[in-house]
């Protein structure tokens, strides 16, 4: 039987160990004693998933490296802004050929801007794309966790790497797509949680569907347009990566990120809203990396930029909102 790693033991990491459990036998790698502690006794993730049991093929473990050199795969659901210090760490196990590696973290790092499949095989050059794959779409762990129905992608470079995760994931509660564009379904999955942000801010200050559902258009006109400049194919975009995660972290009470947008919207600084959380808000350092692209390439995006002119202090939601309600006026596709 196949035998699967899965590298990170938060929301997300533990309801896919539980998925691929069902035709695979899976060892899920646990960073601190507590939560490990309470896996093996309790059989359940009770600070990120309560509620769901994990199955009896599910082996709970603090052993990194020992986990790693004994599966047949690897799935890796650990924050972006913390992949490059693992990488290091794990340098001999990414470089042992053939393993099959599926990423789930969606971001891009703060300091570089890199994608994760730029991080770790052009960067670092610890792997390569023939065994790089990822995963991206409208999916929040609870909701997977309770075997309601959702959709997918998977984009690798390499045919045989979408078609073994795809076949690894799918099943009764999830239906995995594939895609070739490795580019798109990573930035897709990145970007959307600034824009998440962005919708939250709006539930913050009050303001009704008309106004999010426009902020939710425009900003997947910004989406397109940077992924586009950034390698991306646009059609990706409109799909489960772009479209569909951007729809769901915009309106769902799950989605960190939108609830991370209402508490600024309400006047909560942003520099704090991470403190004492155990899940990390991706769409904040991704905001901070948009906003160094968008100078940087000369690229305009309006909810970016006043986006990120809020999270740093520098205006007020209001305000912000009235900047870019008052921009000069234009074609709608332009």
């Amino acid at each position: 039987m196949t035998h699967v790693c899965v590298v990170g033991a938060g929301a997300w990491g533990t309801a896919i160990a539980n998925l691929v459990a069902a035709r695979a036998i899976v060892t899920l790698w646990v960073h601190g004693n507590d939560t490990l502690l309470t896996l093996r006794e309790a059989r359940e993730n009770s600070l990120y998933l309560p509620g769901i049991r994990l199955r009896d093929n599910v082996e709970p473990t603090d052993d990194l490296m020992g986990a790693w050199h004994s599966a047949d795969a690897i799935i890796l659901a650990v924050p972006t802004q913390r992949l490059r210090s693992m990488f290091h760490k794990l340098a001999p196990e990414l470089r042992r050929p053939g393993v099959p590696l599926l990423n789930l973290s969606k971001g891009l790092e703060l300091e570089t801007h890199l994608r994760v499949s730029q991080l770790l095989c052009e960067d670092l050059k610890l792997s390569d794309y023939d065994h790089y794959a990822v995963l991206s779409g409208p999916n929040f762990a609870p909701e997977i966790a309770r075997n309601m129905p959702a959709a997918t992608v998977i984009a690798s470079r390499a045919p045989g790497m979408r078609r073994y995760f795809q076949e690894l994931l799918s099943g009764g509660s999830l239906r995995a797509y594939t895609s070739t564009d490795l580019a798109g379904v990573e930035l897709g999955g990145a970007l959307k949680n600034i824009y998440a942000v962005a919708a939250g801010v709006c539930d913050g200050l009050g303001f009704g569907d008309s106004s999010k559902a426009s902020l939710i258009v425009r900003s997947l006109h910004e989406l397109v347009k940077v992924a586009t400049v950034l390698g991306a194919n646009p059609v990706t975009i409109y799909g489960l990566a772009g479209a569909g995660d951007l729809i769901a972290t915009s309106f769902s009470r799950l989605s960190r990120n939108r609830m991370a947008g209402e508490a600024i919207g309400r006047g909560a600084p942003a520099s704090e809203l991470q403190n004492g959380q155990r899940s990390v808000i991706e769409g904040l350092p991704t905001l901070e990396a948009l906003a160094k692209i968008a100078e940087l390439s000369s690229i305009d995006l309006p909810v970016v930029h006043q986006l990120h002119e809020i999270v740093t202090g520098s205006v007020t939601p209001l305000v912000g909102v009235q900047r870019l309600m008052s921009r000069v006026l234009k074609n709608e596709f332009q």
